[in-house]
């Protein structure tokens, strides 16, 4: 059948009839019926764009679930009405004046015409706003007017807010193929679950979770999961340190005996010579960790970096005995509140216990969580990837401090190593003409890494639950800043994608499952598999003493027997298949390698220990290949 097609009716407002033909109404015209020679009279562009208007309006009615209410009939509603009426279809759509608040039908069917519209609820005054488009009566203009004024008046509700996932958002950190990218970096890289923060210009542009935040659980990492953020707590407190400076409340460049006098050196006149400035910048001459329950000093205070905690706790004391705050409280005063951190602590939350991200192995095998009660400035910070983002945002661009202060802090105290140095409380880098500051956190089972550049307002954070963590870091910062970052290198970062991760985590997986025998089988494949130089000395020391944590002691004395044929001249490889040895019960076979040991090098401490124990125990004779 063919498509009704629309016919003038009498009186039209196109202007006065032509023929005799035009005055006849719609029901003589009945499809074959029509007159061959009868034509639509021309329309102005205004008329084509309104009845266009009213069939979009019509299907969107019915689309929206209106209703024709019960009503009288509109006066001169009939066939002889004005306007355009479709053929075979006797509704009719009128573009004259009509009751306020009413629509025109397009119901189909003889009872349509005239009828008022119900509308569904929630469709209020802004949406019949939209009914007209430009209408020629004075009237419906006043009607108009009246109703967008109705419309303004009302309270509309703010759009969400949607953080996209690809596209402008992903392009704005780095590469549109970002987003696509850090899941294939996870799974290479043996990384449960992480969160990225991108700074651009100084702000928060583009932040995401990824993976889960515990492989036993399944639950996933969102913007809102805690993780163990360790050592990125240290340059948080090197500016609320510096805030509590600005205000003359501390001196850096004061001895901190001054404000702590008590503590843990003994005998040690060097202890007048610590200054916050020092510890801030690790060159007290403190270890990163006591040895005893004495504190001693390796060197002259400021004389060269050396990273130390111990000197983060000292300085925490002695700003907890000026303030008369506790840490926890301290930061928040000065650094959590006004940046809005409200996820961020260095003592453990009980929200935490839902919200936090458990660490893991490089097995991806969850390790108890780390609950901290008491806080610890150097290495006990909780933190989400948004809260983080925010405190290096200030750092680009400062609000809490002058940026006459922040670029103090930012100024090179000592020098590292080549294109590397330390500030206050940051590290300073050098990468393609550009200076970058950026710090790391390591838990063990949880690493974070944050970098910023204050010449652009750059930046980017990525925490995340694995001891893998720093390997995918690294590839993502390249995507984000772009470029090869020296810091790194200076950690000694192993690549997601290196021989040396792949054969780490097969032979253990191996050891753990088979014991010996699996071991052997897996060094034999991945023989075959690398070449020789993909076995160092360190990397099966460390899978050796891993296989040992693990109660795998045959499995451990078989991975350090292969370091010692790889590497003969070294005393350590020894040292370490004579501690295998020990731990299998083969007193016989621990002695004779400590003494290997000692024959390279008198000098090894361990070996004598051990050797004065081993020989006053009764020997036992184990089988060795």
């Amino acid at each position: 059948m063919a498509a009704p097609r629309l016919v003038p009716i009498s009186g039209t407002r196109f202007g006065p009839k032509t023929t005799s033909a035009m005055a006849r109404t719609s029901s003589q015209w009945n499809g074959e019926n029509a007159p061959s020679n009868m034509v639509e009279p021309p329309m102005r562009s205004s008329q084509r764009k309104c009845r266009r208007v009213k069939c979009m309006r019509r299907r969107r009615n019915w689309r929206l679930g209106f209703k024709p209410a019960p009503g009288p009939r509109r006066r001169g509603g009939g066939d002889a009405g004005r306007g355009w009426a479709p053929e075979r279809r006797r509704s009719v759509v009128r573009s004259g004046s009509r009751p306020r608040g009413r629509r025109p039908t397009s119901d189909p069917g003889p009872e349509a015409r005239g009828l008022a519209w119900s509308r569904p609820p929630g469709l209020g005054v802004a949406r019949r706003l939209r009914v007209r488009p430009t209408a020629k009566l004075a009237a419906a203009g006043l009607m108009a007017a009246a109703v967008v004024r109705i419309a303004v008046a009302q309270p509309v509700a703010p759009p969400a807010t949607v953080t996209p996932a690809s596209g402008g958002a992903t392009a704005a950190a780095g590469g549109a193929q970002l987003e696509a990218r850090i899941p294939e970096l996870m799974a290479k890289g043996g990384v449960p679950g992480l969160a990225v923060a991108v700074v651009r210009g100084g702000a928060i542009a583009w932040t995401r979770g990824f993976g889960v935040a515990s492989a036993a659980s399944g639950v996933p990492v969102t913007t809102d999961t805690v993780f163990e953020a360790a050592s990125l707590g240290q340059p948080v407190f090197a500016y609320a340190v510096l805030r509590l400076a600005a205000r003359g409340g501390f001196d850096l460049d004061r001895p901190l005996p001054a404000y702590a006098p008590n503590y843990d050196v003994r005998g040690d006149e060097r202890i007048g010579r610590i200054t916050a400035r020092r510890v801030l910048c690790h060159t007290t001459g403190f270890p990163d960790r006591r040895r005893g329950p004495d504190l001693t000093i390796d060197f002259d205070p400021g004389d060269r970096f050396s990273y130390s905690e111990e000197g983060y706790a000292y300085l925490q004391k002695a700003v907890e005995t000026v303030t008369g705050l506790t840490l926890d409280a301290f930061v928040r005063r000065e650094v959590f509140g006004p940046l809005g951190m409200a996820a961020s602590s260095f003592v453990w939350r009980a929200a935490y216990e839902t919200a936090a991200a458990a660490g893991h192995d490089y097995l991806q095998q969850p390790t108890p969580r780390q609950a901290p009660s008491k806080a610890d400035a150097g290495s006990s910070l909780h933190t989400t990837a948004p809260d983080y983002a925010r405190f290096v945002a200030e750092m680009a661009h400062p609000v809490l401090l002058q940026p006459a202060t922040v670029a103090e802090m930012l100024r090179p105290e000592v020098e590292v190593s080549k294109g590397l140095a330390w500030g206050l409380g940051w590290g300073i880098e050098q990468a393609g003409g550009t200076t970058f500051f950026w710090h790391w956190g390591d838990a063990a089972a949880s690493r974070g890494f944050a970098i910023g550049c204050r010449a652009t307002g750059d930046g980017v954070v990525v925490l995340t639950n694995s001891e893998n963590g720093l390997s995918v870091a690294e590839p993502i910062v390249a995507a984000v800043l772009g470029g090869a970052h020296p810091a790194f290198a200076w950690l000694d970062v192993e690549p997601y994608d290196s021989p040396a991760r792949t054969i780490r985590e097969r032979l253990v997986r191996a050891g753990v499952a088979n014991g010996e025998g699996g071991v052997y089988r897996t060094l034999k494949e991945l023989e075959r598999t690398y070449p020789p130089e993909a076995f160092t000395e360190p990397l099966l020391n460390t899978v050796g003493y891993e296989l040992l944590a693990k109660k795998q002691a045959a499995a451990a004395a078989l991975v350090f027997e292969r370091n010692v044929k790889l590497f003969p001249k070294s005393w350590n490889v020894y040292d370490s298949l004579a501690e295998a040895y020990a731990a299998d019960g083969d007193v016989r076979a621990a002695i004779r390698f400590y003494e290997r040991s000692l024959a390279i090098n008198p000098d090894n401490a361990n070996a004598k220990a051990a050797l004065r124990v081993l020989r006053d125990a009764k020997p036992a004779r184990r089988d060795r290949r």
